[in-house]
């Protein structure tokens, strides 16, 4: 949810030192790119918003979970697996192949109507 401060937050001119609300956003990855690179900036020139920011603690559902994420024991074969395969799907999708070129090695022509 916006709120008002976080559309001030999103449109302020960061010469002037940022909220904490405004640092959160930064450190969560939820700011645009523009105004995440003043910010950055603003931060490595700033050496009391960089304190500030090194004592905030962005939180959100995400890093909630990855906090309390257990550890991987004996399936690590398994992710790698899954990761290779996401890897080869996602060429797929690139390139426009079909799933069973990454399967045979052998390059099978798509329908047309399949290719967008």
């Amino acid at each position: 949810m916006v709120t008002l401060t976080t559309r001030k937050a999103l449109t302020m001119n960061v010469t002037a030192c940022p909220d904490l609300e405004t640092l959160e956003l930064l450190l969560l990855g939820k700011l645009p790119f523009e105004q995440r690179e003043q910010l950055e900036a603003h931060l490595m020139n700033c050496q009391s918003c960089a304190s500030t920011a090194s004592t905030v603690a962005a939180t959100d559902a995400l890093t909630d979970a990855l906090r309390t994420a257990r550890p991987i024991n004996g399936d690590e074969d398994i992710l790698f697996e899954v990761i290779e395969r996401g890897k080869q799907l996602r060429s797929l999708v690139e390139t426009g192949q079909s799933e069973a070129t990454i399967i045979t090695g052998n390059q099978i022509p798509m329908p047309s109507s399949k290719i967008r």
